[in-house]
């Protein structure tokens, strides 16, 4: 375009924006307004679907925990605190850091020197040398975290402190017992040498476990965290498990994890089941916990971008459009075709591209409402710019649009005989209805509907009845992915949970009397059916695997995705990650 024809655009524009600015202005804000909402959504999904990442990296989750040792009196093992095998194990080929919280004798204690009723069943760590202070940090919701080196400091989870009565600042006297003693502990008055004063400086305590809990795991997610400066005073006498938390080379995506787990079967004490937890194994559960939220984001930000799209072109249109016949005034002076096209084009781009930085801006404001689920509330309240996102959305909006724009000018400047032409010819359908003798004031409703008019008269009716297409799909696949939500989360069997209850034995908890809960359970005529089952840990391919153990045709047992559930001793049902973890697939041997 030459220093003519852009002189000649410039002095049209100044001289025709004052009657010009309300469309351009609804270009900017459509634009902007429906296109930054698809990029905040987009965003959010991808930040929803990455959250349980972020976090755990965030907190240091190391990534993997074992159960290094237990405390057994009646071997002479008093204590489960084990300095020799922690030093064995940071030494381990692939392990960069250990730390380690142990189970402690440890509550609050009542006025009559027993510890409270609700203590019953509610474990107490307490913090070795920085685990749930450093590593796997726990964050706390109200008030702070405790100070690693003040004994005289805990934190609970909200659960927990509503169990127990307390209150966020409350102090309270905190007992313990040796392991014999643990034995009788609820009846055991706690000698006022056992006792301390302590200051409940955090409620709302959370690890990431702990956010995203299954059916196994929905009983057993309080915490009840004493200090490092704390647990140093009993350790020797008062704790009776220790749980380590192990961080690899190469981080959460390690690719040492069965070697280091290989080599903790070696090193661990005899008598103790090798029980451990992966990380990844979290981070798995969590991403398909969030992953119905994220899928509904991100359909949800495809569809408020294709409407972004589809209504700032029809109104892109409607304004080009209606220049039509000023057009022809400026042909019959002279203008040539670069004119006339460049004056409809310099103040649509220039709103396009006002459009497009307001989008921008729209989806970094709306950045802090993501991620969405438990990990939500935790997240830091910033504004965040995903680059990915947001300059691919503008690129879009931008290219899209200004392709639209370029087009609909060229086909409507003068020159365009035939294509004006064309457009002003009667409707298809119109014409069919006039001949089979419809009444006039169908055949005249028809011409409204289809007929797209000419200059000031013309309306963009193929955008408009996909527009209006495009809003009844929006609405009834809203109500239906909402209704199809609503209708899975109200019924647990449909995604997994088909038991209404369990009975939990081992780890502390007492033995099962196996014989008479079978006869107790199988007269009851409540209960529908039911399966014992035992948890472990097996290599399967030289792989260790946290396994559960059943019996064959079992009446009660976990869905299926594909196969049948185990008929033989010489069977067995693999989840997915483990089947892709080996790698292998329905119906090989293993």
């Amino acid at each position: 375009m030459n220093s003519g024809v852009r002189g000649f655009v410039w002095y049209r524009f100044r001289a025709t924006f004052g009657h010009r600015w309300g469309g351009l202005l609804a270009v900017v804000l459509l634009t902007g307004l429906l296109g930054g909402l698809s990029m905040g959504a987009i965003e959010a999904a991808r930040t929803t679907e990455s959250s349980p990442l972020d976090f755990a990296t965030s907190t240091h989750t190391p990534g993997l925990f074992v159960l290094d040792d237990y405390a057994n009196p009646a071997i002479g093992q008093n204590s489960a605190y084990n300095p020799r095998l922690l030093r064995t194990i940071a030494h381990l080929p692939h392990v960069e850091k250990v730390e380690s919280e142990a189970g402690i004798n440890a509550g609050p204690v009542g006025k009559n020197d027993e510890p409270l009723p609700a203590s019953e069943g509610t474990g107490a760590n307490g913090s070795v040398d920085g685990l749930n202070f450093n590593e796997d940090r726990v964050i706390v919701t109200q008030g702070r975290m405790a100070n690693p080196n003040k004994a005289a400091e805990f934190v609970l989870d909200s659960g927990t402190a509503r169990l127990f009565g307390l209150h966020l600042g409350e102090t309270v006297t905190i007992g313990w017992i040796n392991n014999t003693q643990g034995n009788n502990s609820i009846n055991f008055k706690v000698p006022r040498t056992q006792q301390i004063k302590m200051k409940l400086v955090g409620v709302g305590a959370v690890d990431l476990n702990d956010l995203f809990q299954d059916q196994g795991g929905a009983s057993s997610g309080g915490i009840e965290l004493f200090t490092p400066a704390f647990t140093d005073k009993i350790l020797a006498c008062c704790s009776n498990d220790m749980l380590s938390g192990i961080t690899l080379q190469g981080g959460l995506q390690s690719r040492y994890y069965g070697v280091v787990e290989s080599d903790l079967r070696k090193v661990l004490p005899k008598g103790v089941p090798f029980t451990y937890v992966q990380a990844t194994d979290v981070l798995a559960r969590a991403e398909r916990t969030l992953k119905p939220e994220s899928i509904a984001l991100g359909i949800f930000g495809g569809i408020a971008g294709l409407a972004a799209l589809l209504i700032a072109g029809q109104v892109i249109g409607r304004r080009i459009r209606l220049n039509t016949e000023e057009l022809d005034v400026l042909r019959a002076l002279g203008a040539d075709p670069k004119m006339t096209i460049g004056d409809g084009l310099i103040g649509t781009l220039g709103a396009i591209l006002a459009g497009m930085l307001l989008a921008g801006l729209v989806a970094v404001g709306l950045s802090p409402l993501g991620p969405l689920g438990p990990i939500g509330p935790l997240a830091p309240l910033a504004l965040r710019i995903d680059w990915t996102v947001v300059g691919l959305g503008m690129a879009v909006l931008a290219v899209a649009l200004g392709t639209l724009a370029v087009v609909v000018a060229f086909r409507a400047a003068p020159h365009r005989v035939v294509t004006r032409l064309e457009r002003e010819r009667a409707s298809s359908v119109a014409r069919v209805a006039t001949s089979s003798g419809l009444p006039p004031a169908a055949v005249t409703g028809i011409r409204f509907a289809l007929e797209p008019g000419v200059g000031r008269n013309a309306v963009p009716v193929r955008s408009a009845i996909l527009g209006a297409v495009l809003a009844v799909v929006v609405v009834v696949s809203t109500i239906t992915f909402g209704s199809s939500m609503n209708t899975l989360i109200s019924h647990p069997a449909l995604y997994g949970w088909n038991w209404s209850a369990d009975i939990d034995g081992g780890g502390g908890l007492g033995d099962i009397p196996a014989h008479s809960v079978a006869r107790l359970l199988n007269a009851d005529p409540l209960v529908g059916g039911w399966t014992g089952v035992y948890y472990s840990t097996l290599q399967i391919d030289g792989v260790n695997v946290p396994v559960m153990g059943g019996s064959p045709n079992a009446s009660v047992g976990p869905p299926l995705l594909s196969g049948h559930a185990f008929d033989a001793v010489d069977q067995v049902v693999l989840g997915a990650s483990t089947l892709a973890q080996l790698p292998k697939h329905v119906g090989d041997t293993v």
